[in-house]
């Protein structure tokens, strides 16, 4: 008897940890850490999120961060950028637009291109 009660604690343990590894999202390999942004363009509200172990932490972090600027609006678009990349947010009048790139700079002029000019509001930058 003794024998058959290990074997189903066995199998529930099993089981347990079975689920506990499907459901845990999988983290960022050693070194490598997300980011994301989102940005609403018509006001240009902004949120970064950085150095996340997972892409949805990095996303849920920056649509939190921008969509607490839009008065509740939650308009926000979101764009997510992986390990040694950099995001940077222009804005251009009402016009607002982004960048990514391997530096904050190159970022930085991809998003005054993609409005025609303007200028740089913000970056950020995963660490290496």
């Amino acid at each position: 008897m003794h024998s058959n009660n290990f074997r189903v604690f066995s199998v529930i343990t099993g089981l347990s940890l079975l689920t506990t590894i499907i459901t845990v999202p999988r983290p960022a390999a050693a070194g490598q850490y997300y980011g994301a942004l989102a940005i609403e363009k018509k006001t240009g509200a902004y949120g970064f999120g950085v150095n996340h172990n997972t892409k949805q932490e990095a996303i849920d972090a920056a649509s939190r961060e921008c969509n607490s600027r839009t008065n509740g609006r939650n308009d926000c678009e979101g764009v997510w950028f992986s390990r040694h990349r950099c995001g940077a947010i222009a804005k251009n009048g009402t016009r607002a637009g982004y960048g990514l790139a391997d530096s904050a700079s190159s970022a930085g002029d991809t998003a005054i291109q993609q409005i025609g000019g303007g200028r740089v509001v913000a970056t950020a930058c995963n660490r290496q």
